[in-house]
């Protein structure tokens, strides 16, 4: 039986998503993740544990440092097989376009794509910040603000797309009336024609389909998210909209912010290439078609 991955919806290098702002650590957790992965890798090179015969992913940065690997370099280097963990690299599409090719776009909503900053595992596993429920209230109620704000100047209907980890529990206290899916972002980034969001890969769709795109902020994020919302902007230079000043939020405003999202549309065709690769091509098919070749 052998084992084959698919990454195509990353977008980002590891390397790229170091943190710009000092967050805390906790080393033991450190310690204990790093002794956990090379245990694993000796296990797997004693096969204990299978190796993946082939890996698909949509970055030429990630594919080549897979291929840059000290373990892959040993294995070229021997002409064998036995210290990398993956044996093929594959590129292919990123799984966003096969949107873009049965696309019926429609401008009906403008979508926010949480990112569940306060109760994401990615607090746990990066950082040992104390969650402040005083901070997830302010940052909660400015952004339903800021988004009431622009749902009255745009007419537009605001959908809420959940992060899966979002803590359904908060709900109510959080969004108060506005309207919140789960498992349905795909749909209604297709569907509007503003996407805002603070830092998720599934922002690439609204980028493959030309939406408009405001990336937000604000001081009570914690201080990962933080983190992950200057690392975003820095690589895309996404229209920012601090949440935290919704007050000055007028008509002038949000008309000055949608011009400048309008503007960056053009700069999308830039990253697009990075991670389409072959035009009009189903990635799911690309993938069927590259493992016909290894049967």
């Amino acid at each position: 039986m052998k084992i084959v991955q698919v990454q195509n919806d990353q977008i980002r290098a590891l390397t790229e998503q170091t943190s710009s702002i000092n967050i805390k650590k906790n080393f033991s957790q450190k310690f204990k993740k790093k002794y956990n992965y090379y245990l694993f890798r000796i296990l797997v090179i004693l096969n204990f544990f299978p190796k993946i015969c082939i890996v698909f992913v949509s970055s030429k940065k990630i594919r080549n440092s897979f291929n840059n690997s000290i373990f892959k370099k040993i294995d070229n280097f021997l002409n064998i097989n036995l210290f990398s963990f993956f044996l093929k690299i594959e590129l292919t599409n990123i799984k966003f376009y096969n949107i873009f090719l049965f696309k019926q776009l429609e401008e009906k909503y403008i979508t926010y794509i949480d990112t569940a900053p306060f109760d994401h595992p990615a607090l746990n596993l990066h950082s040992n910040e104390i969650i402040d429920n005083n901070k997830r209230k302010f940052f909660y109620n400015n952004l339903c603000n800021a988004l009431k704000k622009i749902k009255k100047i745009t007419n537009k209907k605001i959908i809420i797309c959940l992060h899966p980890k979002y803590n359904l529990k908060h709900k109510k206290k959080d969004f108060n009336d506005l309207v919140c899916k789960t498992h349905e972002s795909e749909k209604y980034i297709l569907k509007s024609s503003l996407v805002i969001f603070q830092s998720s890969s599934m922002i690439t769709q609204a980028m493959i389909l030309k939406k408009k795109i405001i990336q937000i902020n604000s001081d009570f994020l914690p201080n990962y998210f933080k983190s992950e919302v200057n690392n975003w902007n820095k690589i895309f230079n996404f229209t920012l909209l601090n949440i935290d000043l919704y007050n000055k939020l007028d008509l002038y405003g949000v008309k000055s912010i949608l011009k400048n999202a309008k503007k960056k549309i053009t700069f999308y065709q830039k990253f697009n290439k990075k991670i389409i690769h072959k035009i009009n091509i189903n990635p799911a098919d690309q993938i069927i078609n590259l493992l016909e070749k290894y049967k």
